[in-house]
């Protein structure tokens, strides 16, 4: 499974297993630069590996906390990672906002 373009996967279990939940996001169906709850997408502190692919200059930025507190893991370009768990941001995002830096 591969992300479209501006868009980010998020998967319940480590090492993109479809066997969990599973959210595809279009960021372009989210406003910019508001922050946007996992809750509301029966996601919230479950993210145990993503994969994404966004545009030059388009930042996306998960946080621990529904207020832009606590930990964050801010994501750019295109990439996965298959555990979230090894870079202390494991099973803790709460919501997300994105950017254009260009």
């Amino acid at each position: 499974m591969e992300p479209q373009q501006n868009e980010v996967i998020l998967f319940e279990n480590r090492d993109f297993a479809e066997n969990g939940r599973i959210r595809r996001i279009a960021i372009s169906n989210y406003a910019i630069g508001a922050v946007h709850s996992l809750h509301q997408l029966d996601f919230k502190d479950c993210l145990s590996s993503l994969k994404w692919k966004l545009d030059p200059g388009i930042v996306v930025t998960f946080y621990e906390d529904h207020d832009r507190g606590g930990r964050q893991c801010p994501i750019s370009g295109e990439g996965a990672d298959a555990d979230t768990h090894n870079n202390n941001f494991k099973d803790c995002a709460s919501s997300f906002d994105w950017s254009r830096t260009q």
